[in-house]
């Protein structure tokens, strides 16, 4: 669930894990969408890309909030205004300091929307 507070965009989610539960490093990578009737060459690759990260000890419920920086601790609203996609990828570990155990992504809008 996204939802805005003020001028800020909240990221809502909840990690589960039923089987052995670990420790949860999440990353949200937002980019502009693509207006209709660009095409990729018209849109910037990289400038429009940023990121919201952090970690939680267990599995539960995640409030993300974007304060507009392209990166972690940036300037805020720094990025252009526009409508945005997400990509929320989550890493389980056994602990944050050790390496990954295990990995998922999931993609809003899906990979079929702009079609």
């Amino acid at each position: 669930m996204v939802s805005r507070s003020s001028s800020r965009s909240q990221f809502s989610f909840t990690i589960e894990d039923l089987g052995d539960p670990h420790e949860y490093e999440y990353t949200i990578y937002l980019r502009q969408s693509i207006p209709p009737g660009w095409t990729e060459e018209d849109w910037e690759t990289d400038e429009d890309v940023a990121s919201v990260v952090g970690q939680i000890t267990a599995p539960g419920q995640v409030t993300a909030t974007w304060d507009g920086s392209q990166t972690p601790g940036g300037d805020p609203d720094t990025m252009p205004a526009g409508v945005y996609s997400f990509d929320i990828f989550v890493r389980e570990y056994d602990d944050v300091a050790d390496p990954e155990i295990g990995g998922h992504h999931t993609q809003f809008p899906g990979p079929d929307a702009r079609a």
